[in-house]
This record gives C-alpha cells, structure tokens and sequence, in this order.
C-alpha cells in the first residue's frame, strides 16, 4: 500500500484471455474459464492444480449406468431394420436470441463442486447449445446436463442447496414467471432491437446469504432489480372464515396480477393450479375473504415502528374501502414481533358488545404463536409453532415436532402471561414438515400442505367429536331420523307399484339403517320367493354387498328358514371368507334331520339366544325332559322356567 492506494502485483498472465472466474465459498480456489475454451484451477497463492478442455464428450464420472431396457435400440423397428434404430439422433436446439455467449462458473455453498455453463461447439447443422457441466474441488467432470431449449448464460447455485434441481414434469416444482407487467419495460409494445428481443432480458442471477431471496436483474426500457421469494408452502393468510355450515374452506394464492381462490370443501387442487382465476389491474400483496361486518383490521407501520403490529378498529365508509376514524390511532393491542398472519377469537360473553372480548392470536417469524387481548400485556401460547388456524371452538396449530396441536378456545379466557398450552391439549402426530392450509370444521376437515408442495385432507378425532357433540346438544329430529322415515314411506309406495321391480331400493333403508333390521330386509326376500322366485337370489347378492355376510347368515338362520340360509352361505362374498362347505353344510343337514321344535331349539342356542331356546324346547319336554332340566341349570333360566 502506498500513498492510501493498494498496489496490484502480477503474478501470472493468460494471453488468450479470461472469459470467466468464480473464488469457492471460503476462497481457497479458483475456477478460470480461459479463451483457449480450457477450464484451469488455482489455489489462492495462484499455483496450478489442474488444466483441461472445457468442452469433455464424456458424460462424467457419475454417468447414469443403462442397460437399454425400455431404449429405441431394444425395440421392434419392422422393415427399416435395427441400422436405423442404431442412427444417432441429432437434436437441433440452438442458443437463445438473448444469450450472451459468455460461460459462467458457480460455485455450491460448501465448495465441494463447482458449474460451468458455456456454449457447446458447432454441431453439423451450425448450432451452439449451452450445456451445464459440474465439476469436483479438482475439476474432474462429474456430470453433463442434456439438451435444454432455451438455457441462456445466467447461472447461480442457491448457498444452501447441495444439488441443482428441476422438474420435467407437471408439477413445475422450481418454475415461476418474471411477472413482466412490473417491469419498467413492458413486454408490449416496445421496439428494443434483438438485445431485448422480448422487450426485456435478463442479465444477471444472485441469491442472497440465507438463499430465500432471488434477484433477478432484468434489463428493460428502465433498469430493474426483482426479488423473488422462494416459498414451499403457496398458501399463506388468504384464507375465507365462513361459519358453518357455510365453511367452504376457500384458500386464495396470489400469482402476480392473478388471485387464485380454490374452495376446498370440494375441491382438492394444489398450486399452481386452481379451482378459479381472478384476474386484478395491478399486482395485489394480500386479499382476505369478509362475509361479516369489519370491526377491525390488523396493520403494521414499518417506517414508526418497524417490529410492531397493531389491532385498530375501522369502519366502512364505501363498499369496496375502509378507512381509519379519525382520533383512533391508539392500539387495541400489540405484538412483541411483527407476526404476518393474526386471526381473532371471540370468546362467548352475555354482553352486547364482544370487543372487549375478543383474543388476537398472531404468528411471528421466531415461530412464537402470540396472544393478546384487547388492552392487556401479549402471552406466548407456544414456541415452536410453523402454522396455525382457529374455528369457533379451537386453535389448531402444528409444530416443529411434526404434531398438530388442538386447544379448546375456552382454555383463552383464563390464559395468562407465563401460562403454557395444557399437557390434556388434544394432539396427533403429522408428516415432517405439514403446514396448515385450511379447516372446515363442519365437514371435520383439517387440509395440510406436505413439504414437498401436495396436499392432504384429514379427519381429526377432536373435530369429529365437536360435531357429534353438537349433534347430542341439538337433542331435536335429527336429519337421519328424517331420512330414515322418508325412505320407509317411500318404500312403502314402492310395494305397492311393484315389488320385483324396486326390491333393491326397498331393501336399502332396512339393512343401511342404525341399528340396521336384517331380519326385516329378509321378510322382504321370502315375500319375494313366492311371487318371483328367480329374483330373490338377485335380491340376495345385492343385500350381502350391504352388510356383513356372516351377520346377515346368523340373522336367516335365526328366522329357521334353512334354504335361505344355504341361499346365503353360497354367495360369493360369504364363500369369499368361508370357502369350504363342510364347515356349515353338516351342521344344516343335522338340523334338517330333527323335528322343528328341536331344531328351532338348537337354532337359537347356537345363537346363543337362551331364553327363545327354552321356549322351543318347551313342546319337547317330554322327550327331552332331563336336557331341559339342565338347560335351566346351566343358563340360570329358572324364572323362565
């Protein structure tokens, strides 16, 4: 250093030039793309560790081993014959009108490898495609990516990521658009020659330190520098908060100008698709569903006080906007962290008034779910929280430890600073790394998005017995109770108009209800066997499908109606779990051979069905006396008796 300015000394040269260079993570290496189109590598005292052609017709060491199963080679090629089939294939794919012709080197985040991106050399049709090539901290080719339409020059490897990854599928796992009407260039419309082909170009690639923030520089008419967040979990606050049993579950994604709704209660649809599209004049940041009346909206001032949000009331002035009263800038309440999703729980209360109370539940970025009601210090409910959503009797959160916690809105009122979420909060174990998406509480739906993007709708118990609970309180006509009566007028009606023709729909509300009536299901088959004989084994396939088969062939033998308990005991789904006959055809034909008291007797004990048994063994007492007396002994039937 002389005279304030730092001196250069040379310690080597490349007359030919360089094209492009990249220092590893801790600058240790160096990569250097050379104008000879040779890739050199370097230590950081500059000594040369290894020196070779940038351009290697060898895939890499971690070539792909295959066997040719399923390949064009092992196919059937019919007259052109397996010369043509052994042809290699040229594929003409070209470079990109806004490529730079440069190559570029990117390093991973532990330095283990390094990518060069270059243009490849001329094939016979006089095309230069670019080609990835990832190389080891001695630069020995490990792979080559294959043709790729379209790949231009700039190139970064994501600090965090120990591979490069893309998706050839539908799913479009690492694909998003540049959302081209923010740019100061427009796409339409503009006449910018062939560097901006499109209207815009895009220059350069960089992710920031903790690899959540792409920047993308993208040349237009004006310069501009977007950043793009990388999110794994489309869905984040725009959910709706219909009141059963209007809860449609309806969850909206923001895609640049477009608002993405999809109702979930009947529909499943992961991003980027969706149920509708709607599409908005400019670029929306958040949108939230109001079927009720606005008492208050949740704001943060990021210029005055950048770590706090704030609960303040509002009130409508015009349909499609809201504005603040005057004189009301003082909170209602605040969070100790900016938390980008809060949620309001009104707490059951005799007064008119439910503003004072209302808890505000808040998610900060530390994953610390917060509480806090209306002039009162802020609670943490737990520590580890990744999601959460609140119905009208729970808050439903999930965990770093992969559970789904439930906690019983009421357990709030009493809910203090310094407090935790109880030990007999219900719980259930979910997949590593589940989000919350939405709830429908009455259709006792929890939907979950997994880690990697799909997404799944569970049934928790601590749901399904808030509505059974509901159910008890009503203590009114329940629906099935209405439904079950209908189906018997119905049916009824059938019978009159015709029996063969409706036996199904009439045998349906007998044998589906709770408790079902077998026994009736089947009065209807015998009923049937004197009109129509034909159609009863029909009519008994269909009821078998219905029920239990091994229910429904104690029930018939339970009527001491023989041939149709043989009708039942041969029917596919009955010989589907008792194959062999000679497990119940010695046990019918002993029974055929007695009188039908004896039989009926033998029936009924076999069913363990004691006291009807006594009774059928009552007009055989005189032969059968002494098996009576020690029936009554042995079933403690003596009042009976």
């Amino acid at each position: 250093m002389r005279g304030g300015w730092y001196l250069a000394e040379v310690e080597g040269t490349f007359e030919p030039g360089i094209l492009a260079a990249a220092w590893n993570p801790d600058e240790s290496l160096l990569a250097i793309v050379t104008g000879e189109q040779k890739l050199v590598l370097v230590t950081s005292a500059f000594d040369l560790l290894s020196e070779s052609p940038l351009h290697a017709d060898e895939f890499g060491e971690d070539a792909p081993i295959d066997v040719g199963w399923g390949s064009i080679q092992t196919q059937f090629h019919g007259s052109i014959g397996k010369t043509a089939a052994q042809a290699p294939s040229i594929t003409k794919v070209g470079s990109s009108p806004d490529d730079n012709n440069q190559p570029r080197i990117s390093w991973r985040g532990d330095g283990a490898f390094f990518v060069v991106s270059s243009l490849w050399l001329e094939d016979v049709n006089g095309l230069r495609h670019r080609t990835l090539r990832v190389h080891d901290r001695q630069a020995t080719l490990q792979s080559t990516s294959e043709v790729i339409p379209g790949l231009e020059h700039p190139l970064v490897r994501r600090p965090s990521l120990l591979e490069l990854r893309g998706s050839k599928n539908g799913l479009r796992h690492v694909e998003f658009g540049l959302r081209v009407e923010q740019l100061g260039g427009k796409a339409e419309g503009v006449d910018s020659g062939y560097q901006r082909r499109w209207g815009y170009q895009v220059c350069e690639l960089d992710w920031n330190a903790d690899s959540n923030v792409l920047r993308v520089w993208i040349e237009g008419d004006d310069g501009d520098i977007a950043q793009f967040i990388q999110r794994k979990y489309a869905w984040d606050t725009f959910v709706s908060q219909s009141q059963p049993p209007n809860d449609s579950g309806t969850v909206a994604a923001l895609d640049g100008s477009t608002i993405l709704p999809t109702p979930f209660r009947v529909q499943n649809v992961p991003p980027p698709m969706s149920s509708y599209q709607l599409v908005v004049v400019s670029p929306p940041s958040a949108s939230y569903f109001i079927d009720i009346k606005l008492r208050y909206i949740h704001i943060s001032d990021s210029e005055r006080r950048p770590n706090k949000m704030y609960v303040i009331p509002v009130e409508a002035k015009q349909a499609d906007r809201f504005f603040i009263p005057d004189g009301s800038d003082s909170p209602l309440t605040s969070f100790p962290e900016i938390c980008l999703q809060i949620e309001t729980v009104n707490l059951l209360s005799k007064e008119k008034d439910c503003l004072p109370n209302s808890v505000f539940i808040g998610l900060g970025k530390s994953g610390q779910l917060n509480t806090a009601k209306v002039n009162s210090e802020s609670s943490i409910l737990s520590g580890n929280v990744t999601s959460f959503t609140v119905t009208a009797n729970f808050v439903i959160f999930t965990t770093n430890t992969h559970e789904a916690i439930f906690m019983p809105v009421k357990d709030l009122s009493n809910f203090k600073v310094g407090d935790t979420v109880s030990t007999t909060t219900l719980s259930r174990k979910v997949e590593r790394g589940s989000r919350i998406v939405t709830v429908m509480p009455s259709s006792m739906s929890l939907v979950l998005q997994m880690s990697r993007g799909n997404l799944e709708t569970i049934n928790t118990i601590p749901l399904v017995m808030e509505v059974v609970k509901q159910d008890l309180d009503a203590r009114g006509p329940q629906p099935q109770d209405t439904i079950t009566k209908v189906s018997y007028d119905i049916g009824l009606e059938l019978e009159k108009i015709d029996l063969a023709k409706y036996v199904n729909t009439i045998l349906t509300p007998h044998v589906v209800k709770m408790p079902p009536d077998h026994e009736v299901g089947l009065l209807q088959h015998l009923r049937l066997r004197e009109s129509d004989p034909n159609l009863v084994e029909e009519a008994v396939k269909y009821i078998i499908f219905l029920v239990d088969a091994d229910q429904l062939f104690d029930t018939a033998l339970g009527m001491y109606d023989l041939s149709l308990v043989l009708m039942i005991a041969r029917t596919p789904k009955r010989l589907l779990f008792c194959p062999d006959p000679r497990e119940y055809l010695p046990f019918l034909r002993e029974l055929r051979a007695l009188d039908i008291y004896y039989q009926r007797f033998r029936i009924d004990d076999h069913l363990k069905r004691y006291q009807s048994a006594l009774r059928n063994l009552r007009p055989a007492v005189p032969k059968q006396f002494d098996e009576a007396i020690s029936y009554i002994e042995l079933h403690q039937l003596y009042e009976l008796a």
